[in-house]
């Protein structure tokens, strides 16, 4: 184990090598602060159980789940990330537009793979799209699913009651914020929807505790001018209401191919 690279609610992260073969590794742990609890433990868990299942090239690898001296950890690839928010402010227009519709068309084909899975994410946003080079290319892959579960499983498990919200506020869909248990992959839709507009340059709207879309509406009539075309991508990502959203997000990847047209 080597420096601290980050940290979250649960959990935090160390850059590390793996003794055998010398390759550079991040160890996520449960935080420090006396023996974690029941719940702590069965939530680490059930990331791991979910993450080592999913096997894609824009999904960050994990590599092994084990326990030392009684504490679980989780060893996935490590990444020497940049910071994406930063690099989209260099950019002009046109080109903020065109790569902001490629970062996305990449997250949403981590969620297409993850989905198939009859997995939801639950907590897409910005920080948890991780940004670094190859080369000189830009590269995205997602990363943390420590609040991801099977979508077979909502609202069976206990691991969260009826009333608790899981997720980051301003990214959470509407039924996210009533009731975390029981979303599915809409949400994770939704989310990626805000991830759009940030990356575009807007703020974040405000929760959304109301299924009116009024705060996005607001959000994007303070953005520069981009195509209407994109703006109704962004409308149907974000819609209030489940039926309204993109079905799956092979569509949503469709519709915004012709903003950035790569592979």
């Amino acid at each position: 184990m080597l420096e601290l690279i980050g940290q979250g609610g649960m959990a935090t992260v160390y850059r590390g090598v793996q003794r055998k073969t010398g390759d550079t590794v991040a160890i996520k742990l449960i935080r420090a602060g006396g023996k974690p609890s029941k719940k702590q433990l069965s939530l680490f868990l059930r990331e791991g159980a979910l993450i080592t299942r999913l096997k894609h090239p824009r999904i960050v690898c994990a590599y092994e789940m084990g326990y030392h001296d009684d504490q679980p950890f989780l060893a996935m690839e490590y990444l020497p990330t940049i910071d994406l928010l930063a690099v989209m402010t260099t950019l002009k227009p046109e080109a903020r537009i065109r790569t902001a519709s490629w970062v996305i068309s990449r997250l949403l084909q981590a969620l297409h793979h993850a989905h198939r899975e009859g997995i939801v994410h639950r907590d897409v946003k910005i920080s948890n799209l991780l940004a670094f080079r190859e080369g000189h290319r830009l590269q995205i892959k997602l990363a943390d699913f420590g609040l991801a579960k099977l979508v077979a499983e909502s609202g069976i498990s206990q691991l969260t009651n009826e009333r608790s919200m899981r997720g980051t506020l301003a990214f959470m869909a509407p039924e996210q914020i009533k009731e975390s248990r029981a979303v599915g992959f809409p949400a994770d839709l939704y989310a990626t929807g805000i991830c759009l507009i940030r990356l575009l340059g807007g703020d974040l709207p405000k929760p959304a505790f109301e299924s009116t879309g009024l705060h996005v509406e607001k959000v994007l009539r303070s953005l520069d001018p981009i195509p209407d075309a994109l703006i109704r991508i962004i409308r149907k990502a974000t819609a209030p209401l489940v039926p309204d959203r993109y079905a799956n997000a092979e569509a949503m990847a469709k519709d915004l191919y012709p903003f950035h047209q790569r592979p």
